[in-house]
């Protein structure tokens, strides 16, 4: 008797000695794992156990001992190209095997209701085309679907509720209708397994899918008193992210769509912040800085608020996020909303038009749009506004008829309907309006609920947008945010010296503005050569001057911006550039910017030299990089050319602000990507501008700082900025590393790279 408990104890104790693996959710049957990755499989059994993998890709075996306390381990995978079904083994003295594993593309998806919403819509909200997409749903396509289950938790977590399925009927019904659009297009256009992974919540904000140490830095974010007893957790903060995000962290994925924002519309600055630290966040999860997040827009539904505009103004915040952040793009729904509900029903095209990003900016698939025409910038022209948009190089839309949804309001804050027309199948609309005489405003389906018709040729709608069209605001810096930090470096009384806000157009900033009094303005100088020298240079062959900033841009072939000092040209704007139209290389002749000044007045311009003869223009030369080149300049075009003999003037550019509007004209400037400038990617930036009142404001921010989460500003944010501070005239003049400003020989903050670049030119003030 006693031999046969002994027999029944061994066995028992053999039976936990080779008890089989524990895995996270995860890693299932029909899973599919991110091909060429490293993946990190994880999972538990008993303490102290050798445990193996086998991967039928690789011939080396993977082994490891499980934790003495809790019995956990893990391997790192390096998986294959696409392909599959392949079957994984974990051996720990017994066998378990994941059954018909693929290799492909792997994508989550997560937000609020609208990212939740199944393809067979909810109770009395349908989503369009649901019943034939899914009875279309074929189990033997390799797509593959994982829907985490709702959970919460106070504490981050390691591990989900949920299993992988085939897109099988029911599966499909089931699945977030814009997860499933997204992922089937990449699979039928891309012919490789893909795997959707999504992690949503009805009303969800999103401070709860970000951690604590990502909400540590906003004071106005309460994390007291959370745990997972709080009611409404889809409100709270990190609860969502403890339970639904963080445990996806090791599973190797290619990037995130994202559709939320609803729940925070009442709020857009701070929602701007924290999406910005809510994508660097997920980047640092999952282990990829370049980690690619494409998110969609709101879409318009007459919401029940007080503010007919608080939406639009969410969408604008977004919009902006989309040129302030690397390596992320929007999918625009202004065409999408639905008045009523809150929960678009085209739920199809918002998923394709997600899928478009992917295709064109990750997977690189050629001659594809992606995004609808984005306002760029605005010129006054003949008494009419010449609207000039982003991603419209075929055109826009609809051709030959009046283009709905713009307004204009004159200082009396009345809005009238406008008319617009597209300009000759170009990438500009005419815009005007004649019952407003002085026009101060201009919208584009600016409001909580409205459509215009503005497309591009792939039938892609146009962002909503709002034009400032004044010339009489003047801020007071201190009013915006930046202190007078004069004091500290004991400046004349007619400088003052101010340093940005921390975050400054919804970015991390590092600025400064150093204001010239009106009345100054002969302390202002401008110098330089095709010699290079360091700012710190010229600050001691100019007898130590109160500030150096640095001045017009200068190219590698010994080209620099123009340089006036005292009637004296020490340099033109270079006169042609090459830029390759349909595959071949063309001559340019761009039309420049200047900034001139003397001690009476100061403007900003477009300038040509030919013929020993030196001409400045109102409008610059219509030059677009996806058009045949424009005539080279002369004393006829481009319109209203005169002589310009200037007494003191600078080169650079683009030209921010004209005449109180934002303009921002580096494409007809040709400051685009290929030369440099890369005018929507934050960098660091140098600027001069002219304020109503005749104060001169050279700015100058740091850029490319990645340990302190200083990106710089893009050229967007930059004409922002200086119109902001009341600049009537305004002009970019550098857009990279050699950017510096010295105050009393000092410089206010390190180069990207931590050392002083030499410049062709700067600007002084004694």
């Amino acid at each position: 008797m006693r031999r046969g408990i002994i027999f029944v104890c061994a066995l028992l104790i053999e039976g936990m000695l080779s008890a089989k693996v524990k895995l996270p959710a995860l890693w299932g049957d029909g899973m599919v794992l991110q091909q060429q990755a490293i993946v990190k499989l994880s999972g538990t059994t008993v303490p102290d156990k050798e445990v193996s993998v086998s991967v039928p890709w690789n011939l080396n075996t993977l082994t490891t001992i499980s934790d003495k306390n809790t019995g956990k381990w893990s391997v790192d995978i390096a998986t294959p190209q696409a392909g599959g079904p392949y079957e994984i083994k974990i051996i720990d003295g017994d066998t378990l095997a994941i059954k018909d594993v693929l290799i492909g593309e792997v994508w989550i998806c997560s937000g609020q209701s609208n990212m939740e919403m199944p393809v067979k819509g909810f109770r009395g909200q349908p989503v369009w085309e649901s019943q034939e997409t899914i009875l279309a749903a074929d189990s033997t396509r390799n797509i593959r679907l994982f829907t985490v289950k709702r959970g919460y938790s106070s504490v981050p977590e390691d591990d989900v509720t949920g299993k992988w399925e085939k897109s099988a009927p029911e599966a499909v019904s089931n699945f977030s209708a814009v997860g499933y659009f997204y992922g089937e297009l990449l699979n039928r256009i891309l012919n490789i397994p893909v795997g959707v992974i999504h992690s949503s919540w009805s009303a969800s904000n999103i401070e709860t899918w970000c951690s604590k140490e990502t909400l540590g830095e906003f004071e106005e974010i309460s994390l007291e008193g959370i745990s997972a007893t709080n009611k409404n957790p889809n409100i709270v903060p990190t609860l969502l992210y403890n339970a639904m995000l963080h445990p996806l962290r090791d599973y190797g994925i290619k990037g995130m769509i994202w559709y939320q924002g609803e729940s925070n519309t009442a709020n857009p600055n701070l929602y701007q912040r924290l999406f910005t630290t809510w994508i660097e966040q997920n980047r640092k999860l999952f282990k990829n800085p370049a980690l690619p997040i494409y998110y969609t827009e709101i879409a318009p539904i007459a919401s029940p608020v007080t503010d007919p505009l608080q939406r639009a103004i969410f969408r604008e915040k977004q919009l902006e996020s989309m040129y302030q952040i690397p390596n992320v793009g929007m999918a625009f729904t202004g065409d999408l909303g639905s008045e009523k509900f809150i929960h678009a029903p085209q739920k199809k095209k918002i998923g394709h038009r997600l899928a478009y990003w992917a295709l064109a900016k990750t997977y690189h698939v050629k001659g594809i749009a992606y995004a609808g025409p984005v306002f760029r910038s605005c010129l006054k022209k003949d008494g009419k506004f010449e609207l000039i948009f982003d991603f419209a190089d075929e055109g826009l839309n609809p051709e030959n008829e009046r283009v709905k949804g713009f307004q204009m309001a004159g200082s009396d804050g009345i809005f009238h309907e406008a008319q617009a027309e597209i300009v000759n199948g170009t990438s500009r609309v005419k815009v005007w309006c004649d019952s407003v005489d002085n026009p101060v405003e201009l919208r584009y389906a600016f409001r909580n609920y409205t459509k215009g018709s503005l497309k591009n040729n792939a039938g892609l709608p146009a962002a909503s947008f709002r034009v400032d069209l004044s010339d009489k605001a003047v801020a007071n810096p201190l009013a915006l945010g930046w202190k007078d930090v004069s004091a500290s470096f004991h400046l004349p009384e007619y400088l003052k010296l101010y340093q940005s806000p921390v975050w400054l157009e919804g970015t991390r900033s590092h600025a400064y503005i150093a204001v010239l009094d009106a009345n100054s303005k002969d302390k202002l100088l401008v110098t330089g050569s095709k010699t290079l020298q360091t700012p710190s240079r010229f600050y001691k062959q100019e007898n130590a001057p109160s500030v150096i900033l640095n001045a017009g841009f200068f190219n590698k072939d010994g080209s620099v911006s123009s340089i006036c000092s005292d009637g004296k040209f020490i340099a033109d704007n270079l006169p042609a550039v090459g830029r390759k139209w349909n595959g071949v290389m063309h001559t340019y002749y761009p039309t420049r910017s200047v900034f001139n000044f003397s001690d009476k007045n100061c403007s900003v311009g477009w300038v040509y030299q030919q013929n020993q003869k030196r001409y400045i223009y109102q409008l610059p030369s219509f030059n677009d990089i996806f058009a045949y080149p424009k005539p080279k300049p002369s004393e006829k075009y481009p319109a209203e050319p005169s002589s310009w003999n200037p007494e003191n003037a600078i080169g650079g550019g683009p030209v921010l602000v004209k005449d109180g509007i934002i303009c921002n004209t580096w494409a007809e400037e040709l400051l685009d990507n290929a030369g440099g400038i890369l005018p929507m990617e934050c960098h660091p930036r140098s600027a001069i501008g002219v304020t109503t009142d005749g104060k001169i404001i050279l700015f100058s921010c740091e850029g490319r700082n990645k340990e302190q989460k200083i990106p710089g500003l893009n050229l967007y944010q930059l004409a922002r900025v200086m119109k902001s501070l009341g600049c009537v005239n305004a002009m970019n003049l550098d857009g990279g590393g050699s950017s510096c400003l010295l105050i009393n020989g000092k410089p206010v903050f390190a180069p990207s790279d931590g050392k002083q670049r030499a410049v062709a030119s700067v600007l002084i003030v004694k």
